[in-house]
Formats: structure tokens, C-alpha cells, sequence
């Protein structure tokens, strides 16, 4: 694929909202068995204005298919926010055109009185390449 030969490149937002999946996380010991989760997902990325082919685009049908296969096989982590920087850093290593990504990940069943419980964060890429790759994998280790 050649952009320079391309239309201009133009900020496009991918959505992925209310992905229904299974992750093993949690502190509670029922939750070292993967649980009903959610994910919302919001990638800005700069791609050509006027796409041609699927190559052009952020094909969002890896990123699906992660979620529902692989990512329900995941090891155990007690922490919400470890389990969405581990998605972040599968979202980044997707695209290199991809310049920030919000996630949400929430637990529908983590609490009896709402209808889901989470946490939400984003960042640009270079702030989380700021994130060393020591301080990333502790964190996933830790988990």
C-alpha cells in the first residue's frame, strides 16, 4: 500500500461499542473463572480520506476477533486497569497508524444494585509508548 500515492491522509474514529466478551479478572475468587465482560472501544487513526480497498482502512475484524477468541484466554488479573492496558497494547501493535485509543471494560455483574461496574481510560500513543515496556509487563505479571 502506497499513501504517498494516495488521497490525503484524514483523521477516522473507530468504534467498537458494548463487545460482549468473557475475562478472567477480578479479586474475588469466583473471578479466577472467566466472567461476563463488556468493552467499548474508540480508535483515532489517520488513514487515506477516500479509502479503495480494505488496506486503506483500520480493519476492525482482527481487533473482533481477538476480543472474542483469544482475549477470554487470557490469564487471571485482579485488576480492571491491568486488562485495558493489556488491550491498549494489542490495539497499538494492530496499526501503526492508530494515534489513541479510549477503552472501557466493565463487569455486569460486579455489583448487585448497578448494571455494570468499570473503569475508562485513553491515551495517545507516545504516552503510552512513555509507559515502559518494564512498567507495562509488571503490571500484567503482577496480575
Amino acid at each position: 500500500m502506497n499513501f504517498c500515492s494516495r488521497a490525503a491522509m484524514h483523521p477516522w474514529r473507530i468504534e467498537i461499542s458494548g463487545l460482549a466478551t468473557h475475562s478472567r479478572v477480578g479479586i474475588w475468587e469466583h473471578e479466577l473463572e472467566p466472567q461476563p465482560v463488556r468493552i467499548d472501544l474508540c480508535i483515532d487513526a489517520l488513514a487515506p480520506a477516500v479509502p479503495r480497498e480494505i488496506g486503506d482502512c483500520i480493519d476492525y475484524e482482527p481487533l473482533y476477533r481477538w476480543f472474542s477468541q483469544e482475549f477470554p484466554c487470557l490469564p487471571h488479573t485482579p485488576l480492571l486497569e491491568t486488562r485495558v492496558l493489556e488491550i491498549m497494547a494489542f490495539v497499538f501493535r494492530h496499526d501503526v497508524r492508530i494515534g489513541s485509543v479510549e477503552v472501557a471494560l466493565f463487569k455486569p455483574l460486579a455489583g448487585p444494585c448497578a448494571r455494570e461496574i468499570g473503569v475508562r481510560t485513553a491515551m495517545t500513543r507516545p504516552e503510552f509508548g512513555r509507559l515502559s515496556a518494564h512498567q507495562v509487563d509488571e503490571a500484567v505479571a503482577a496480575g
